[in-house]
C-alpha cells in the first residue's frame, strides 16, 4: 500500500465518520445506541483480525528466520567437517 493509496483510505474513513456522526444527531436515542453497539463490535472485530494477521505475520517471518538459521548452521557443519575430513592424515599405498 502506498502513500497515495492511504491516504485516499483515510481520507474516506474520515468522510464516512463525519456523515455518520452527521446523521446520528437525527437519530432516536434508542438507534443511536444499537448503532454505538454495532460500531463496538465491528471495530473489536477488525481489531481482532488484524492482531490475527499480524500474529500470522510474525510467526512466518519466525519460521522463516528459524529455517535460514538451521540452513546456514548445517552448511557451516557440512564444511566444517570437509576442513577436519581434509586434514586427516591418508596412509600411503603399499
Amino acid at each position: 500500500m502506498n502513500a497515495d493509496t492511504l491516504r485516499r483510505a483515510l481520507d474516506m474513513g474520515r468522510d464516512l465518520a463525519r456523515r455518520l456522526i452527521e446523521r446520528a444527531d437525527r437519530l432516536h436515542p434508542a438507534a443511536l445506541v444499537v448503532l454505538v453497539a454495532v460500531l463496538l463490535a465491528v471495530g473489536y472485530g477488525a481489531g481482532v483480525v488484524l492482531v490475527a494477521a499480524a500474529m500470522a505475520v510474525v510467526t512466518a517471518v519466525a519460521a522463516l528466520l528459524k529455517a535460514g538459521a538451521v540452513l546456514i548452521a548445517g552448511w557451516l557443519f557440512v564444511r566444517l567437517v570437509y576442513r577436519l575430513a581434509a586434514q586427516v592424515p591418508t596412509r600411503a599405498a603399499p
